[in-house]
C-alpha cells in the first residue's frame, strides 16, 4: 500500500514538474530577446531627425518605419519611440495595443512607464507600480530616469489631491537628479516650485518663489553661454515663465503687490499671451498699491493683447474690471460671473474673493455662492479623495487573493464529493496534483505579497533617509519637530526649565570647493561633515540634511548655555582637522551656524517651527556677514506675537539688531557689542 502510495506521489510530482517546466520554457521562449537596451539605444541617433517634424509628422514617420522594419531591435526600437511620443502627445489609447505587440525590457523604465500610464490603472496601483519601477531604476545607478519617474508620480499625486505625497516626491527626485542634467534640474525646480505655490501654505509659496528665482539665475547663466538663436529664445521664454510665476504667487498668494508689480515688469514687454497675462496682473496689483494713473496705463495695455484660449482672456477680462473698481465704483463685473467651468480652483478663489469685497450686495452674495460650491463640489471630494488615497490596499489585496484561494478549495472539494464514487486511484492522484497545484499557487502569492511589503518598506525608508550622508532628511524633520516642541511645552507646564536649540548650518565656501574639486570630493566633504557632526552631538539630538550644503539640528536644552556648547562642539569638530579626500588631499573646511531657541516668544502657543528654522536661517547668513566660521544667535527683546515674528522676517537683521527688537549672540571675539544691542 505504502509502495502504491509513493509511486502515485511520484508520478503526480512528475506531471507537475513537466506541466510547470513546460510553461517555463513556452514563457521563456516567448520572453527571450536578442538584444539588450543597449542595442535599442544605438538607434536614438535618429531621433534628431524626427524632432525635427511636427507632432503630426512624427507619428506618421513612426507608422510608416514599423511596416517596414527590418529587424527585431529596430522593431522593438520603433514601438518603443513611438509609444513615448504617443505619450507626450496624450493618446493614451493607441499605446496599449503597442505595448502588448512589443513588451518592454525590464530594464527600459521609461517604456514600462508609459504602458504603465496606458493601462490607466487605479490611483493605489499605480503608486505601487511606480515605487517599483523607481526602485528598480535607482538600484541600477539610473538616477537620471529616476528622478524623471518621481516627477510624473509627484504629478499624479498631485492630481489626486495627495499633496504631501507629491511635495515629498519632488524633494526626493531633487536630492537625486544628477546636478549635470541642468535640463532635467531646472525642469524639477520650476515643477516643485509650482505645486509649492499651488497647493501649499505661505511657507512653502516663499519656498516655491526662491526655487524660481533659483530656475531663472540657471536659465540666466545658459543664456549668457548659448550659442544658437533657437536656444536663446527658448531659454529668454523660461526667464520670463519664472518671473511671471514669482508675480502670480505675490499677487494670488501672498498679496505682495509691490513685489508682484516688480516681477510682472520684467514680462510686460515680452509681446506674447505672456504679457498679455503679466499686463492684467499688473493692472491689478498697482491699483490695489492706490497707483491709479500706473493701473490705467497697464490696462490700456492689456485690453489691446490677447492670450488666445478663451479660458485664461474670460478671467484676465474680470481681472481687468477688478482692477478699475478702484477708480470706476460702477463698472460693471459681468465677465466675472461666466468663467469657463475648467478655470483653474486657484483662480476661482481668488476672483470670487475679491468679488466678495466689492461693495455690492448682488456681487458679494454672488461670491459667496460660488465659494460655496466650490468647496462642495471640488475642494472637499478631494479632501476626501487625498483621505482614501492615504490608506494602503496591500491588505485589501491580500484578504482578496486569500478569499479567492479558499473559494478555489472549495471548488475543488466540491468537484471531488462529486467524483466520489469513481475509482480510488484516480482520485487519489487527482488530489495529489491538486495540492501542489494550490501549494504552487499559494507560494507564488505568499512571494508576490512579501516583495511588494518589502518595496513599501525600502520606499517609506528612502523617504526620510537622505542617500548621500545617511542622515535623515527634511521630511524626518517635519515629522519629528512637533513632537520636539511639544516635549519642551510640557516641561515647561510641568515648571521646568527646558528649551528647544534650532541650529542651522552650512560649509563655507563650498561651491567653491565644488567647482575647484569636482562634485566627487563636495559628496565626500558632505559625508565626513556629517559623520563628524554625528559623532559629537548626543543621541537624543535629531540631525538632518536640510538640503544642498545646509543641515538642520534640533537639541533639547535647558538654558542658552547648553544651546552655546553643542554650538561650539559642532564648529571644533568641523574646523579642528583638515578634511581628508580624494587621494590624500587636505582641505581645510569650517561652517556658519545660525541658532535659535523655542519658546521664542513668551505665549502659551507653539510657534511655527517654519518661522523658527527662518529665524535662524537669518541669524545664520548674517553670521556669513561678519565673516563665517561662526555661529550666530538670535535672541528675543521686545516680539510678543506671532503677528510680529512674520513681520520680523520681512526684515533685515541688522535693522531690527539696530531697532532693539532682537539681539544676537555671536562665537566671533571681535563683534562689535554696541552693532549686536
Amino acid at each position: 500500500m505504502i509502495y502504491r502510495l509513493h509511486r502515485a506521489f511520484i508520478k503526480a510530482l512528475m506531471l507537475l514538474l513537466a506541466i510547470s517546466g513546460g510553461l517555463i520554457n513556452l514563457c521563456s521562449a516567448e520572453e527571450t530577446r536578442d538584444f539588450t537596451l543597449q542595442d535599442i539605444q544605438q538607434h536614438d541617433a535618429l531621433l534628431a531627425e524626427v524632432n525635427a517634424l511636427t507632432p503630426g509628422d512624427k507619428l506618421k514617420w513612426y507608422r510608416q518605419q514599423i511596416e517596414n522594419n527590418s529587424g527585431p531591435t529596430e522593431f522593438y526600437w520603433l514601438n518603443r519611440a513611438f509609444a513615448l511620443e504617443l505619450l507626450k502627445q496624450g493618446d493614451l489609447q493607441s499605446i496599449k495595443p503597442i505595448c502588448s505587440q512589443s513588451k518592454p525590457l525590464d530594464q527600459d523604465f521609461l517604456y514600462r512607464h508609459g504602458c504603465l500610464e496606458a493601462s490607466e490603472p487605479s490611483y493605489s496601483d499605480y503608486q505601487i507600480e511606480m515605487q517599483s519601477i523607481i526602485f528598480e531604476a535607482q538600484n541600477s545607478e539610473q538616477n537620471s530616469i529616476a528622478a524623471r519617474l518621481f516627477r510624473n508620480l509627484a504629478w499624479r499625486q498631485s492630481q489626486e489631491g495627495d499633496f504631501g505625497a507629491a511635495f515629498t516626491s519632488y524633494e526626493t527626485a531633487l536630492e537625486i537628479v544628477p546636478s549635470d542634467d541642468s535640463d532635467l534640474v531646472n525642469s524639477l525646480l520650476f515643477d516643485s516650485a509650482s505645486n509649492y505655490i499651488a497647493h501649499g501654505d505661505d511657507a512653502y509659496v516663499e519656498r516655491g518663489v526662491k526655487l524660481l528665482n533659483r530656475v531663472r539665475k540657471n536659465y540666466e547663466e545658459l543664456l549668457a553661454v548659448a550659442e544658437t538663436d533657437d536656444d536663446r529664445k527658448h531659454l529668454t521664454l523660461q526667464i520670463q515663465f519664472a518671473y511671471f510665476n514669482i508675480g502670480v504667487a505675490h499677487i494670488l498668494h501672498l498679496y505682495q503687490y509691490d513685489k508682484a508689480l516688480d516681477a510682472f515688469k520684467k514680462v510686460n514687454n515680452a509681446n506674447n499671451a505672456l504679457s498679455a497675462n503679466s499686463l492684467t496682473y499688473s493692472a491689478l496689483a498697482a491699483a490695489n498699491l492706490s497707483r491709479i494713473d500706473e493701473a490705467q496705463g497697464f490696462l490700456q495695455r492689456a485690453k489691446k493683447e490677447r492670450d488666445g484660449d478663451p479660458v485664461f482672456d474670460q478671467y484676465l477680462s474680470c481681472y481687468r474690471h477688478l482692477a478699475e473698481y478702484f477708480w470706476n465704483k460702477n463698472v460693471s463685473f459681468e465677465p466675472c460671473f461666466n468663467l469657463y467651468d475648467n478655470t483653474s480652483v486657484e483662480v476661482k478663489i481668488d476672483i470670487y474673493k475679491r468679488l466678495s469685497d466689492v461693495q455690492n450686495k448682488e456681487v458679494q452674495i454672488f461670491a459667496l455662492e460660488q465659494l460655496k460650491a466650490l468647496f462642495v463640489n471640488v475642494l472637499e471630494p478631494k479632501l476626501r479623495s487625498r483621505a482614501s488615497a492615504a490608506a494602503s490596499n496591500l491588505e485589501l489585496k491580500r484578504l482578496q487573493r486569500e478569499s479567492e484561494l479558499k473559494s478555489l478549495v472549495l471548488e475543488k472539494e466540491q468537484q471531488l464529493n462529486i467524483a466520489k464514487n469513481a475509482r480510488f486511484t484516480a482520485q487519489r492522484n487527482f488530489f495529489i496534483a491538486l495540492f501542489f497545484i494550490l501549494l504552487f499557487f499559494l507560494l507564488l502569492v505568499y512571494f508576490q505579497f512579501r516583495q511588494k511589503r518589502q518595496l513599501a518598506e525600502q520606499y517609506h525608508q528612502m523617504s526620510f533617509r537622505d542617500s548621500l550622508t545617511q542622515l535623515g532628511n527634511r521630511r524626518l524633520l517635519e515629522h519629528n519637530v512637533q513632537r520636539e516642541l511639544a516635549t519642551v511645552s510640557r516641561n515647561i507646564q510641568q515648571g521646568k526649565t527646558s528649551a528647544l536649540g534650532i541650529f542651522i548650518f552650512d560649509i563655507d565656501h563650498f561651491k567653491q570647493i565644488n567647482d575647484t574639486y569636482g562634485h566627487n570630493v563636495g559628496d565626500e566633504v558632505l559625508q565626513q561633515l556629517s559623520r563628524r557632526i554625528h559623532s559629537t552631538i548626543r543621541e537624543t539630538d535629531l540631525l538632518v540634511r536640510w538640503g544642498g550644503e545646509e543641515f538642520v539640528c534640533l537639541a533639547q536644552v535647558e538654558d542658552k548655555s547648553q544651546t552655546l556648547d553643542i554650538a561650539n562642539r559642532i564648529l571644533k569638530v568641523v574646523n579642528s582637522v583638515d578634511f581628508m579626500v580624494g587621494d590624500g588631499l587636505e582641505l581645510p573646511v569650517s561652517c556658519t551656524i545660525g541658532i535659535v531657541q523655542y519658546p521664542f516668544v513668551d505665549t502659551d502657543n507653539q510657534e511655527s517651527w517654519t518661522r523658527l528654522i527662518s529665524l535662524a536661517d537669518s541669524a545664520l547668513y548674517y553670521g556669513k556677514s561678519l565673516g563665517r566660521d561662526c555661529w550666530v544667535m538670535i535672541e528675543n527683546v521686545a516680539v510678543s506675537s506671532y503677528q510680529e515674528v512674520e513681520e520680523l522676517l520681512t526684515k533685515p537683521l541688522a535693522e531690527t539688531i539696530n531697532k532693539g527688537i532682537v539681539t544676537v549672540t555671536s562665537s566671533k571675539p571681535d563683534l562689535n557689542k554696541e552693532e549686536l544691542n
